[in-house]
C-alpha cells in the first residue's frame, strides 16, 4: 500500500490537450477500422517483423483487435493516471515535491496512452495500406520512430521528476 502522500491538481492545457487528443484518436482508429473493414479482402497482415515486413497472416476480423485493444489499454491507462500517488517513484514523495513529482508523473501517462494510440492508429493505417495493396509492411523506420516516441519522453519525464524532487527538498 502506498504511503505517498495526496495531491490534487488542475489539468493544465497540455493535460487537456492529450486527453482530447487521445479520446479523439480513439474515435479515428475505430471510425477507420470500420470504414475500411468491408473492402478488406478475407487475409489481411497480422503481424509484421522487426524489419516492418508482414510475417503473418489472418482473417480480417483480426483487424477489429488492435481498435479494442488500443481502446482497452487507453482505459485502462486512463484510470492508472488518476491515482499518481500509486506509482512508483526512484525518488521519496514529500509533501513538499508531491504536487509537482504527481504533475509530471501524470502528463507522462498521458502522452504515453496518447502515443499507445497513435501507435496502433498508424498499424491500423499500414495493415489497410497492405491488405489493399498499396504499401509493403510498416516501413524500415516504424519501430525506430515507436523507440523514439515512447523512450525519450520518458527520460524526459524522469529527469522532470528528479529534478523536480531535488528543487523541493
Amino acid at each position: 500500500m502506498s504511503t505517498n502522500p495526496l495531491a490534487k491538481s488542475k489539468l493544465s492545457r497540455i493535460d487537456q490537450f492529450l486527453e482530447i487528443a487521445g479520446w479523439g484518436t480513439i474515435i479515428l482508429i475505430w471510425g477507420n477500422t470500420l470504414f475500411h473493414y468491408s473492402h478488406l479482402p478475407d487475409k489481411i497482415p497480422t503481424h509484421f517483423n522487426f524489419a516492418g515486413d508482414a510475417d503473418s497472416f489472418g482473417h480480417k476480423g483480426m483487424i477489429l483487435l488492435l481498435p479494442l485493444i488500443a481502446t482497452l489499454l487507453f482505459i485502462k491507462l486512463n484510470a492508472v493516471t488518476k491515482s499518481p500517488q500509486k506509482f512508483n517513484y526512484p525518488i521519496p514523495i514529500t509533501e513538499n515535491n508531491a504536487e509537482k513529482v504527481y504533475l509530471y508523473s501524470s502528463r507522462m501517462m498521458r502522452y504515453l496512452k496518447f502515443i499507445l494510440v497513435v501507435i496502433f492508429n498508424i498499424i491500423v493505417f499500414k495493415t489497410i495500406e497492405q491488405a489493399q495493396g498499396h504499401s509493403q509492411g510498416l516501413g524500415t523506420w516504424f519501430l525506430p520512430l515507436v523507440l523514439v516516441l515512447v523512450l525519450l519522453p520518458l527520460l524526459y519525464f524522469l529527469v522532470k521528476i528528479v529534478s523536480a524532487s531535488n528543487k523541493s527538498d
